[in-house]
C-alpha cells in the first residue's frame, strides 16, 4: 500500500543485532531467517491452503527469506502467470512452470499471539525443504 495511506510497504528482517542476549541460539537461528513484510496486491489474489480468511492488501505475514529472494530473482527472468504471487505465496515461476513452494514458507498469522507458534514450526515444516 502506498505509505501516504498510512501502511508500511515492504519486509523488515525479524532478527535483532543483540537478540542473542536474551534469545537461545536456535531462536536467534530463526528469526535470522525470517522477515516479517506486507502484502502485495498479487498476494490477496493468490489462494494459501488451508487459510480461511483471505489475505488483505497490507496485512503482515511472515516469510523465509531465502524463498523471498528466490521468488524475487525468478520474477525478474520470468513473467509471472495470473493469480501467482511472486512474492509470498505458495508459488514460485522456475522457467515457464509455476510450482508449489515448499511447505510453510509463507504464513499470516490471525493475530500477536500467532507468531511465536508460526515461527516455532519452521524449522520442523520449512527449513529442511527451503532452496
Amino acid at each position: 500500500l502506498p505509505k501516504d495511506e498510512g501502511w508500511y510497504e515492504g519486509s523488515i528482517n525479524m532478527g535483532l543485532p543483540d537478540e542473542s542476549r536474551y534469545l537461545n541460539r536456535l531462536h536467534v537461528l530463526i528469526r535470522k531467517n525470517l522477515e516479517f513484510f506486507s502484502a502485495s496486491r498479487q498476494d490477496t489474489e493468490t489462494n494459501q491452503a488451508g487459510r480461511k480468511q483471505p489475505i488483505v492488501l497490507g496485512q503482515v505475514g511472515i516469510r523465509c527469506i531465502h524463498c523471498a529472494k528466490a521468488a524475487a530473482d525468478a520474477a525478474k527472468s520470468e513473467p509471472i502467470p495470473d493469480g501467482v504471487s511472486s512474492l509470498g505465496s505458495n508459488y514460485s515461476t522456475q522457467g515457464s512452470v509455476a510450482k508449489l513452494w515448499p511447505a510453510g514458507s509463507v504464513s499470516y498469522p490471525i493475530n500477536i499471539a500467532g507468531l511465536y507458534p508460526v515461527c516455532s514450526q519452521k524449522p520442523a515444516l520449512h527449513f529442511e525443504n527451503c532452496p
